[in-house]
């Protein structure tokens, strides 16, 4: 994910028009936060549930599907929305 962040927030900020980078930015660092939580989250649940070692076995693979699909999606998003495009300048 370290390797993610700097150029999804370079790609972000640069796919909008200067008027809108503050905004552009301050929903970059929403949606990293929402990830970061749901991470959390997946976590939180996989230690609760298990109380035995199979269990949080099972439960850790399905915890990293988890992840691994929305990483996936994520890519999938980032390849259909995000074009070369570049808007001339006003």
């Amino acid at each position: 994910m370290a390797i993610c962040v700097a150029p999804l927030t370079t790609t972000v900020i640069a796919s909008v028009d200067v008027d809108h980078v503050g905004a552009a930015s301050g929903f970059n660092s929403a949606l990293a936060r929402i990830g970061g939580l749901v991470a959390t989250a997946l976590l939180g649940f996989v230690f609760a549930v298990s109380q035995e070692q199979a269990a949080f076995s099972s439960r850790l693979h399905v915890a990293a599907f988890a992840g691994a699909a929305c990483a996936a999606a994520a890519s999938i998003a980032a390849l259909v929305l995000i074009s070369n495009d570049r808007h001339p300048p006003r």
